[in-house]
């Protein structure tokens, strides 16, 4: 078997330039199931958000994030984690997202 190299690329598919509430909608996801997704362009946070069960979370690449349009898609589902002025420049994609899944989990356990 060979092992893909740094220039084996994926082909691309109609479905990659789908935003997640379009592929939703195309897919058929239970319209209980809600797209939220994570950017350092949105402006809502994730304190704000108000995260319920059958929810979905989309991360963008580490170095590209996600699509602009797909930011501009999720409207208030789209959400930034604050970060300090002069500060940490950018937060490393796993940490990222144990910080807004905690927060939605956190949500749903109001005993912890």
């Amino acid at each position: 078997a060979t092992r893909p190299t740094s220039t084996t690329r994926r082909r691309p598919s109609a479905s990659d330039s789908d935003s997640p509430s379009t592929r939703a909608t195309r897919t058929g996801t239970p319209s209980t199931s809600i797209s939220v997704s994570v950017s350092t362009k949105a402006s809502a946070n994730p304190w704000q958000a108000k995260f319920k069960p059958g929810d979905y979370l989309v991360f963008g690449r580490e170095t590209r994030g996600l699509p602009a349009e797909w930011v501009a898609d999720a409207g208030d589902r789209a959400l930034r984690i604050p970060m300090s002025p002069g500060g940490t420049r950018s937060l490393n994609l796993s940490t990222a997202v144990a910080i807004i899944l905690y927060e939605a989990v956190r949500q749903q356990n109001p005993d912890w």
